[in-house]
């Protein structure tokens, strides 16, 4: 066999950088204690901040909507409990994800759609890559925002919908994990990913059949065929034994 020629662009800088900022994830449980007190809030226990923030000025049926379902979701301490314990469960693999993507070299533009409180996009931003963090939940973004500026990742944009025509055939990689069933119009939403993706970016995409909306506090089931909507949006699957990775054509 030949000599292996891969060279890693990682430099003594480099990676004394990266072992400070991937406290990012190991840090995450004090991080989100100091963040709610930052807020006033002095546990977590305290679900219904968001929820009642919501309230202010809407109709007396807006409002129990807001707090019987926005509680759980919209922008309300209890979603972002539920990330924050399930991200804290995935510290190694964010870990091992920047150590990949520092390795791989060749930084580019990522947009996670459906960002959550940054963690994915943070492994990225480690790496050099500039970031594009699209979150519909208030309280999770500023969170994400907390936590990017804290540990010094200044190359991210934070925003709630897609920036066009600012994005458009900017991005290399498209993270979009265990969000395109939460979205009330899917289709637009994977039209405006195609917008922004580069021919030859990867799509990174995790998915289930049912979605929801916001209007009239409605809960819904829908069946959706992302396979053909991504096919619809010059998207196809990179390798047929992984269903999760997918390439612009």
């Amino acid at each position: 066999m030949g000599a292996d020629t891969h060279k890693s662009a990682l430099t003594p800088e480099i990676l004394s950088s990266a072992s400070q900022k991937v406290k990012i994830f190991s840090d995450l449980a004090t991080d989100y204690v100091e963040y709610l007190s930052s807020l006033g809030i002095e546990s977590p226990e305290d679900h219904k901040l968001g929820a009642l923030q919501e309230c202010v000025g809407r109709t007396e049926e807006e409002q129990k909507h807001y707090l019987d379902y926005a509680t759980f979701l919209k922008d309300s301490t209890r979603y972002i409990d539920e990330l924050t314990s399930w991200h804290l469960d995935q510290i190694s693999m964010f870990k091992s994800q920047v150590a990949h993507l520092l390795d791989k070299g060749n930084p580019g533009v990522v947009l996670d759609y459906g960002s959550g409180i940054g963690s994915r996009a943070a492994t990225y931003a480690i790496a050099g890559w500039t970031s594009y963090l699209v979150e519909l939940t208030t309280l999770s973004q500023e969170f994400a925002k907390w936590r990017f500026k804290k540990y010094g990742l200044t190359n991210a944009t934070f925003s709630s919908t897609v920036k066009l025509p600012e994005w458009k055939n900017t991005c290399d990689e498209i993270l979009l994990i265990d969000t395109i069933g939460h979205l009330p119009d899917p289709e637009k939403s994977i039209q405006e990913i195609s917008e922004c993706a580069k021919s030859g970016a990867l799509l990174h995409i995790t998915w289930d059949n049912w979605s929801y909306t916001f209007e009239g506090g409605v809960h819904r089931n829908k069946e959706f065929d992302f396979e053909e909507s991504l096919n619809r949006n010059q998207f196809h699957i990179k390798d047929e034994n992984n269903k999760n990775l997918w390439i612009k054509e």
